[in-house]
């Protein structure tokens, strides 16, 4: 077990370090999707505060390797874990969004690097799906609102 799964399934830690997120937002980046997977499965057996912090530090990684996590967020019950889900979705997609587009200027990359392929068209509905139920938020919380376009303008 890496070291970087050893500290997200220490559920006192993730929360505690929420304040000063630094060494986990590193040890985001150093997951690979199968240990993504594995804090997945774990889901279930976490309070709604884990849940919350792993839904925030996964917005730091790839959305192909931490999308799951990230859409299992948006089924869950609470919703604040639903909202930092989306927070999260948005922050993924919008930083793989600006370093696929600085790449695209330095290299003239395909569009087959969009990160929004990343997720099926079932996960973008459902994406769409709790936009629209907190579409009256969108003022206190533009990032949704910034997703929205994302996904509207296919990145």
């Amino acid at each position: 077990m890496s070291a970087a799964l050893e500290y997200f399934l220490d559920e006192g830690m993730v929360c505690e370090e929420l304040e000063f997120p630094d060494r986990a937002i590193d040890f985001a980046f150093m997951l690979d999707r199968a240990e993504w997977q594995i804090l997945l499965s774990k889901w279930a057996d976490h309070s709604d505060a884990w849940k919350t912090a792993i839904s925030y530090y996964a917005g730091f990684a790839y959305s192909k390797d931490s999308g799951p996590i990230l859409l299992k967020a948006l089924d869950d019950k609470n919703e604040e874990v639903k909202l930092q889900g989306l927070f999260s979705i948005y922050e993924s997609l919008n930083s793989e969004i600006e370093s696929v587009s600085h790449k695209k200027k330095q290299a003239d990359a395909s569009t087959e690097n969009n990160p929004l392929n990343n997720f099926s068209g079932s996960d973008l509905q459902k994406i769409k799906k709790e936009l629209e139920i907190r579409a009256s938020d969108f003022d206190m919380y533009p990032e949704l609102a910034d997703l929205q376009n994302l996904i509207d303008q296919g990145a």
